[in-house]
């Protein structure tokens, strides 16, 4: 888990406590806007290497959905019925599932983590608002909550 100073949540973003095992649970306030830019919050501040526009990094993840789903007429489906606020869409937590290895000069399918994880250090623990166009467009609005395990710096 992260192995830093703990930093307050800005006031409006989605709040984070951890589980027993080290899993994060995010919670999203019911009227909650979606940003319709990428926030990133620095819950615990790190003193290991920083990351820089080439590094690798190496992070646990979890990502939650900021909002339910919206209704889809279409399918017969209620708003909130594919998913809720706070549901877990993906994450490396559970044991069986290997951390997120994540090159900065690469390409990313989800640039907002990229971009979220910018000037960040180990050992930190990040949350980041990412809107759908640096995200998951089908999805919305998504929480990440990235755990900084390792950064490798090209020496200089």
């Amino acid at each position: 888990g992260p192995v830093g100073e703990p930093v307050d949540t800005p006031a409006g973003m989605p709040t984070v406590t951890t589980l027993e095992d080290g899993t994060p649970e995010v919670t999203v306030a019911e009227d909650a806007a979606a940003p319709a830019d990428l926030q990133t919050a620095t819950l615990v501040r790190g003193s290991g290497p920083q990351i820089t526009a080439d590094s690798q990094v190496l992070a646990n993840y979890s990502i939650v959905y900021f909002a339910d789903s919206p209704e889809d007429e279409d399918a017969g489906l209620e708003a909130g019925e594919q998913w809720q606020a706070g549901d877990v869409f993906d994450s490396s937590w559970p044991a069986e599932r290997e951390p997120l290895l994540v090159d900065m000069d690469e390409v990313s399918a989800v640039p907002g983590l990229q971009q979220g994880l910018l000037d960040q250090t180990q050992g930190s623990r990040v949350m980041m608002v990412v809107p759908p166009a640096l995200g998951y467009p089908a999805q919305g609005t998504m929480v990440f909550v990235v755990d900084i395990l390792d950064v490798w710096n090209a020496e200089a």
